[in-house]
């Protein structure tokens, strides 16, 4: 799927917002228009042809304010697309392009070892899950809080 091709289906209002992500987005205050609006602007910054729930992408876009926003579109191939969900970039984890993952970005000129691991701590009602590659130091580049 093209981002010609998601525009019109945003456009025409075949879309519909992951239940599951809803309130995040609620709380991250972004309205649909402005998920509307950074798709038609936005570009595909990183395509998921072969996630297991269907064809997915990374959209990065521009509200008309100028704020920018990755916006995860999943069921590209359905009639309406899912926005699994839609967040402001932090300038910690992405480049000033807003397109490159810095922890990316860093690990390709680095040498680490690529053990996936799966680690889960308690912490006070959390559970920190880490799920991405451990670093030379053994420190974990990626990792989920799930509350219990």
């Amino acid at each position: 799927m093209n981002i010609e091709t998601i525009r019109e289906k945003i456009k025409a209002g075949k879309y519909i917002i992951s239940f599951t992500h809803t309130e995040k987005i609620r709380l991250r205050e972004i309205e649909a228009e402005e998920i509307e609006e950074a798709i038609c602007k936005g570009t595909i910054i990183e395509p998921y042809p072969d996630d297991s729930r269907g064809a997915s992408c990374l959209i990065l876009g521009f509200t008309n304010k100028g704020r920018p926003l990755h916006v995860v579109c999943g069921k590209l191939e359905e009639d309406e697309i899912l926005i699994a969900t839609a967040y402001e970039p932090d300038s910690k984890e992405w480049e000033a392009d807003w397109k490159t993952d810095i922890v990316k970005s860093s690990m390709k000129n680095r040498s680490v070892t690529y053990r996936k691991t799966m680690k889960t701590l308690p912490l006070e009602g959390l559970i920190l899950v880490h799920t991405g590659h451990r670093g030379c130091d053994n420190s974990f580049l990626q990792c989920h809080v799930t509350r219990l």
